[in-house]
C-alpha cells in the first residue's frame, strides 16, 4: 500500500511527485499494480468543497492513476472538539461532511473506480482532550453523527444507562443484533450490562459505524 496526504500533492510540483513515485516503486521492486493507492484527506476539514477541490487536485496529479490496484479516498470529519458545539443534556446531529464529500466526487465523475474510507468517530490527530468526558454516545446516521450527550462528568454510570436507553429507544437506532456496538447499548439499556464508560462507548461507536458504512455500501452503494 502507497499512503499519499492529499495536501502535500497539491503543494508539489508534478515532476516531484512522480520521481518520488517512481523512487518508491523501484526501492521495493514494486509496479504499480502489485500496491493499493490511499489518498488521505482526512486533514482536510474547512469545507466539503475544500475536501471535493483537494481530491481533485491530488488526482490530477498523480501518476499512473488508473494502474494502481485499487484507490481509496480517506476523509474525516468527525469534530474535534465535540463538546464546543454539543450542548449537555442534549442529541446534537453532526454532518457526515466526509460522507457527502466523497458522494460529491462521485457525482462529478472521479477517473477510476474508489472506495470509501473514513476516520468513523475519531480524528487524524488529537490533542487537548478531556481523560474524563461528559458521558456521551456517538452513533451514526445516513448523514449525521448523532451524539447523545449527558449534563456532567460527574457520576458518569447513571447517565451512561440513562444515554444507553435513549439510544436503544431512538428511531434510528438499529436494534441489537446489528452489530457488536448495537447490542452493548442494547444491553445497557436493559440492564444486562454496563453501566460502562467512555472506552466502552467510544468502541461501540466505532462497531456501529462500520458496519452502518458496510451496510450502506453493499445495499445502496454509497456510505
Amino acid at each position: 500500500m502507497l499512503r499519499v496526504d492529499a495536501e502535500d500533492l497539491i503543494m508539489s510540483p508534478p515532476k516531484a511527485i512522480v520521481s518520488d513515485v517512481d523512487d518508491f516503486l523501484i526501492l521495493y521492486g514494486l509496479d504499480p499494480e502489485d500496491c493499493d493507492l490511499v489518498i488521505d484527506a482526512a486533514l482536510i476539514r474547512d469545507s466539503v468543497p475544500a475536501r471535493v477541490a483537494t481530491v481533485n487536485g491530488a488526482l490530477a496529479v498523480f501518476p499512473y492513476l488508473d494502474r494502481w490496484r485499487s484507490l481509496v479516498l480517506v476523509f474525516s470529519a468527525f469534530p474535534e472538539d465535540m463538546g464546543a458545539q454539543a450542548p449537555k443534556s442534549s442529541v446534537h446531529p453532526f454532518p457526515r461532511d466526509d460522507r457527502e464529500a466523497y458522494l460529491a466526487l462521485v457525482a462529478r465523475g472521479l477517473p477510476r473506480d474508489a472506495t470509501y474510507g473514513d476516520f468513523a468517530v475519531g480524528q487524524p490527530s488529537y490533542g487537548g482532550v478531556p481523560y474524563t468526558p461528559v458521558p456521551n454516545i456517538k452513533y451514526t446516521c445516513v448523514d449525521v453523527w448523532r451524539v447523545h450527550r449527558g449534563a456532567s462528568r460527574n457520576d458518569p454510570s447513571p447517565q451512561y444507562i440513562d444515554l444507553a436507553k435513549g439510544v436503544a429507544a431512538s428511531p434510528y437506532f438499529r436494534g441489537n443484533s446489528f452489530s457488536a456496538g448495537d447490542s452493548y447499548i442494547a444491553s445497557v439499556a436493559n440492564g444486562s450490562d454496563g453501566p460502562g464508560n467512555a472506552t466502552t462507548y467510544l468502541r461501540a461507536a466505532m462497531s456501529h459505524h462500520v458496519l452502518h458504512v458496510l451496510d450502506r455500501l453493499a445495499t445502496h452503494g454509497e456510505p
